[in-house]
This record gives C-alpha cells, structure tokens and sequence, in this order.
C-alpha cells in the first residue's frame, strides 16, 4: 500500500484517503507465506471506495504517523490491509498538542512538525525517582535527567544521555532480565539485543515501555542505576569527561549522498555528500530522526509542507538539501542548514506572487519534428 493523502478545503472539510493498491487476496490475509501453488493468487484489487478513509472527524483533527489509522469498523480480517503497524507515540504527541489549543499558525505547525519531544522518554525517566549514584559521575548523570524536559534537542546534554541509556545500556538489560526469566536457553537472545542497531525497528518502545514498567520486569534500582553509569562513562569516552559539554547534537547528525555516488569509482568528488549537520530527535519523536550505530540520521522527512488553506500564498514548505539535483546548481545544497535547523521556506502559490518573486525563468522548447529530407531534425 503507499502513502496518506490529505486533503483541505476553505469551508473547513478536511479528510484522509490511502494512496495505493490493496490486493485481493483470497484464502489468506497476506501476513505470512503461503505455497506458490496457485490457491493463494492476488485476485485483483480493492475498489478505491472499500479502503479506509476519514472525513471531517467530529474531534476536528486527524493525524497520520504510521500508527494503526484504520477506522472504527473497517473490516481488516476481510479486506486486509496489514496488521503491521509502527508504534503509536509519535502520533499520541501530535494529539497531544492538537487538543491542547484550536488557535494553530502556520508556524506553529512547521514546530509541531519537527517537534522533539519523547514520550518514551517521559515514562521512563520517573523510574529514577529517589535514586542516587553512588559515584559523581552517576549521581549528576541522575540529576541531568530529573531536570530535563524530555525534548530530544540537538543542544541538549540530558538528551545525549538518555539517548545513549536507553538505546545502548537500558534495552539490552530489560530484555536480558525478561529473557533469563523465560529461561537459561533464552540468554543468547539478550546478546542479540546489544547488537542491534539503535533505532533497528525490533527496538519497538511498546515493547520496552512494557517490559520496563510492568510489575514483574520492571529493573531492580541497582540495574538502573548501573546502566546509567555504563551510559554516563560511554558518553564521557565519547565527548569529554564534562557533562557541560554534551550535546546530542554533537553525536547525532545528519549527512546526505547524491545517488550516483555509489557507481563513483575512486575517491569522491566534494559534492558527494552534503553536511554533517547536527539534528535533534530520535525515531520517536513526531520529527522522526532514526539513527545507526555512528548516530548518522538514517531516515526521516527532506520534504515537508505546511498549506495555509484559504490563503495559499502564505503556505510553506522544505525541500533538502535543495531543490536541483544538479551539483552545478546554487540551488543544489542551498536549503540543507534551514533543513537541519527545522526552517521552511514560503510556497507562493497565486500567480501574481510567483512572478513577483521569480528570479529565473527556464524555458523547455522541443525539437522541431524530423523531415523527411533531415531524418535525424537537424
């Protein structure tokens, strides 16, 4: 299946439809695989008008972040679409901060698009509640977190800590200590929890969330305390023995590649690749930052619009790095920084707007048709 499509309109109708094909997929639901016999053969596909879709909901907003979107009532053990879904956070703080206020600018919403904040992070960091290290190290590692807002900034040293934490130290020890207790034969699955990448997609947060704050997995205080201070030492390795000087921007970043620099031969020419940039976020904030084991940013949006429906001239949008794929453009790499520092750029739309602000104008001509006496048009 593809994507969301949204749609707006001045008299306030807003509505969602799928963008894609759903198979018809008779004697099973897709979810695993089946013999190449000739019983489970697509049978076509869904009409457009038995997907899923949403119009004017009466709680006034909707939210796509890869969550389970399917309406109430739609029929998914007929008409399958997938029961893999990713998990819900970044769409829980989207409606978080929609229901809040009904009085959204256009600005608002470019912030609410690359927002931070974690929610993982918010239920995790109250296990710390009257716990002390029993080192300077640990203890100030402890009070960094207790005074921190949970926003995954790029300038934030308790963001670079609970980064570290959670992905490298406090997840493999929650699904170790659950594993031992399936049993002994289970353990070798704990070493395999250390050596996924950090936003591998088996790091699902419901997952730690669960095993981290229920009733009989939950981490003794001594565990927790340990694993900060292996987290506090693997930060100080990595940026300095001062925690003043932390920032998770400092560790994550974002670096992009043209495309053909993978048939390049030899040593690659300067516009290869565009930045490091330091990025804030993580793959569960509503700014979807997923990063690998040297904390480049693997994924996440380069194009993102923001329409002020009604008055269309006053929309924006980003585009990264730039809106050329021509590395001899000035327009090549020219959005990259305002890309990284969470900025846009204004969308005109009317036409008056446009070429008021036009500063060059390409024009594309065809050839003249071949004749029969110059077959090659010349």
């Amino acid at each position: 299946m593809g994507g969301d499509q949204v749609y707006a309109a001045p008299d306030g109708t807003v509505g969602w439809r799928p963008a894609g094909r759903v198979p018809v997929r008779p004697n099973w639901d897709g979810t695993l695989p089946v013999p190449g016999d000739g019983r489970y053969e697509w049978d076509g596909f869904l009409d457009a008008d038995a997907l899923p879709a949403e119009r004017d909901p009466d709680q006034g907003w909707f939210a796509t972040a890869n969550q389970m979107n399917l309406p109430p009532g739609y029929p998914n053990d007929r008409d399958t679409v997938t029961y893999d879904w990713y998990a819900p956070t970044r769409h829980h703080r989207i409606a978080e901060e929609l229901d809040a206020r009904a009085d959204w600018t256009v600005e608002d919403c470019v912030r609410l698009q690359t927002d931070t904040v974690s929610l993982p992070a918010r239920r995790i960091l109250p296990l710390l509640a009257g716990l002390t290290g029993d080192d300077p190290l640990t203890e100030r590692a402890v009070g960094l977190l207790r005074e921190w807002d949970a926003d995954i900034t790029a300038d934030s040293a308790a963001a670079a800590l609970f980064e570290i934490w959670y992905r490298r130290h406090l997840r493999p020890a929650v699904f170790g200590k659950a594993l031992r207790e399936v049993g002994p034969e289970a353990e070798h699955a704990a070493a395999l929890a250390r050596i996924l990448p950090p936003d591998d997609p088996a790091s699902d947060p419901r997952v730690d969330l669960d095993l981290l704050t229920g009733p009989e997995t939950g981490l003794d205080p001594g565990t927790l305390l340990a694993t900060l201070s292996d987290a506090a030492g693997e930060l100080s390795a990595l940026l300095g023995p001062d925690p003043a000087a932390w920032t998770w921007g400092a560790l994550h970043h974002a670096r992009v590649y043209h495309p053909v620099t993978a048939l390049h031969d030899g040593p690659q020419p300067p516009w290869a690749s565009v930045g490091p940039a330091p990025r804030g976020g993580s793959a569960d904030t509503v700014g979807v930052a997923p990063y690998g084991p040297d904390f480049r940013q693997t994924t996440g949006a380069t194009f993102r619009l923001v329409v002020d429906v009604g008055s269309w001239d006053d929309s924006v949008a980003m585009n990264s790095p730039g809106q050329s794929g021509n590395p001899d453009s000035e327009h090549y790499s020219d959005l990259f920084a305002t890309w990284a520092a969470d900025g846009s750029f204004p969308l005109l739309y009317s036409r008056e707007q446009v070429e008021k602000h036009t500063a060059r104008t390409i024009t594309l001509r065809p050839p003249a048709p071949a004749t029969a006496q110059d077959p090659n048009g010349r």
